[in-house]
């Protein structure tokens, strides 16, 4: 019996029987593009990269050669002897970030999505970004131990969406009636601020560089998709969804350039 599975395998590896995963998509679902989309339907999927800064690494190169032992850079860190780099919270750390795929039809009907936000004395405010569509809900946990009256701020006008102050210990639903590219913070104190990109008929996947998104069964017609990271900007493409087809697009992402 043994000798009989050993000679199928042999024969499988041959003949390329070997089972091999399908990608997974940012949504945990498994994703063939080889199979067709639901009828009268399209897909849209790919991978997002990130590319590190290029001036970042020559840099880290180039002390790594001269440094004496001990050394530190400009942040405080020891430097590396392999020319690599040593990551701090005022850096891009391109191995932990994840990257927001958005998909943008300004015609469609989305459902309200309600997205938590928190608010504590010590960590500040997280996450630091945000992805929504006009209309969804920021919920804010207000554990900061102080009274806090947040406003959105649109970064390249002068609009400004107000809110009621959410006493310490309160949790308050806002909902976004701005499109833009915004900023949620307070009057009391600066520091509590996250970047909200918000759009009319924003979908988003988010995974970090490397990864699959996918957006299935979308009604065919002309799309824009994003590729986002709140530190790095982003990258803007114009696509048409037809029906029957699986559309791959891939973005990559750096501090320095953007690749189209």
């Amino acid at each position: 019996m043994k000798m009989t599975f050993f000679r199928l395998l042999v024969v499988a590896v041959v003949l390329g029987w070997t089972w091999a995963p399908s990608p997974v998509s940012a949504t945990g679902h498994i994703f063939n593009p080889k199979t067709p989309p639901a009828e009268g339907k399209g897909t849209v999927y790919g991978k997002t990269y990130i590319r590190p800064h290029k001036d970042y690494v020559k840099k880290a190169e180039e002390l790594a050669k001269n440094a004496p032992p001990g050394a530190v850079d400009q942040y405080g860190t020891p430097i590396r002897y392999d020319g690599k780099l040593n990551f701090n919270e005022k850096m891009v750390n391109y191995n932990l970030i994840k990257i927001f795929t958005i998909l943008v039809n300004p015609a469609a009907k989305l459902d309200e999505e309600e997205h938590e936000v928190e608010v504590e004395e010590d960590e500040g405010i997280k996450p630091k970004a945000l992805a929504v569509n006009k209309g969804d809900v920021i919920e804010i946990e207000n554990d900061s131990g102080k009274d806090l009256t947040f406003f959105l701020a649109d970064t390249n006008s002068d609009d400004i969406q107000e809110f009621p102050t959410i006493k310490s210990g309160d949790d308050a639903e806002l909902k976004v009636e701005l499109v833009g590219d915004l900023v949620l913070t307070t009057d009391e104190d600066e520091r509590l601020s996250m970047v909200v990109l918000s759009r009319q008929g924003l979908l988003s996947r988010k995974a970090r560089g490397g990864n699959l998104y996918t957006f299935r069964d979308l009604d065919p017609g002309q799309y824009e998709l994003l590729f986002w990271y709140w530190r790095l900007g982003y990258l803007k493409k114009s696509i048409t969804i037809e029906a029957g087809k699986n559309l791959k697009v891939n973005g990559t992402l750096s501090v320095d350039t953007l690749v189209k």
